[in-house]
């Protein structure tokens, strides 16, 4: 019959911390109370970015037809 050896106390305290962080993790799982909040704040930037994009965009539109408009007039 094979007999198991006793764990060593580094073993045992590897179990420990182990077993720690996996409770810590689990409650991480759960909990989802500020995950609004954190998924929000790491798309803000892009959101912000499109919308300035954008809106340049149309402004150099503008600019461009205005320039346009000029340049014909000028030209007549």
């Amino acid at each position: 019959m094979f007999m198991r050896s006793r764990p060593s106390a580094s073993q045992t305290l590897a179990r420990r911390i182990a077993g720690g962080v996996m409770r810590t993790l689990g409650r991480f799982r759960v909990a989802t109370c500020g995950v609004a909040a954190v998924e929000f704040a790491l798309i803000l930037p892009f959101i912000m970015m499109m919308f300035l994009g954008t809106s340049e965009i149309g402004e150099a539109l503008r600019v461009a037809r205005r320039i346009e408009r000029i340049s014909f007039t000028v030209a007549t």
